[in-house]
């Protein structure tokens, strides 16, 4: 019953989200806003073949190289669109603490192909190239707005809200090795409701981040 209330919020959540930045990229005509629908809308997708599974056999997949086409094609899409806004603001990132992503990212995926025993290293390896760009960029995002004048503080949302998606993500792989159960005490159904917020609100983040253009 959590599993599919679960389901149903994020597939809801998503839906929603995508319609709002369809949109504003109808409307605006802006590359950055067509990536977000984009990066939403097969988020969403992935959802829905989650849901129609559950739907008709009762259960969501243990493993599907079809949703998760839709999640890694979501992350890139989210990567690509903050490599726009940076290559408008020219904006380089030299953080040294930034190494520690890919030292992060092998060592969980290293741990996820163990606990899950898979039989494939592609797709762990994919995971692990999306997210680690994706968060190379959201991590030197935020380091480098914290130090722009106010106005900029809402590009500095932005990269917040995109790092609570690579932490929801990132959460919900590591406590789904350790399943407790269809019931609300099972932490991946509160880790996959963080994340469905972090996508619900990240058109308003674009809408404020573009708005307040760095001059």
């Amino acid at each position: 019953m959590i599993e599919t209330i679960d389901n149903t919020i994020q597939l809801v959540t998503t839906a929603i989200s995508s319609g709002i930045a369809i949109y504003y990229a109808y409307s605006s005509r802006n590359h950055i806003w067509i990536k977000l629908s984009l990066a939403i809308f097969v988020y969403f997708l992935g959802d829905l073949y989650n849901a129609l599974y559950l739907l008709f056999y009762d259960r969501t997949p243990h493993y599907s190289v079809i949703p998760y086409i839709g999640w890694y094609a979501s992350y890139l899409f989210l990567f690509l669109l903050l490599s726009d806004i940076e290559a408008e603001n020219k904006i380089t990132y030299r953080y040294k603490v930034l190494w520690l992503v890919p030292v992060f990212s092998i060592g969980n995926g290293l741990f996820y192909m163990y606990q899950s025993a898979w039989a494939s290293i592609t797709d762990p390896l994919l995971h692990i190239i999306v997210m680690t760009l994706l968060m190379w960029h959201t991590i030197g995002g935020i380091l480098h707005f914290r130090k722009v004048p106010a106005y900029a503080a809402h590009k500095k949302r932005l990269y917040i809200t995109i790092l609570i998606i690579c932490f929801g993500e990132y959460a919900t792989s590591i406590v789904s090795c350790f399943w407790m159960g269809d019931t609300l005490r099972n932490p991946y159904f509160w880790f996959d409701t963080l994340l469905s917020a972090a996508y619900l609100l990240l058109p308003a983040a674009l809408k404020k981040a573009v708005a307040n253009e760095l001059h």
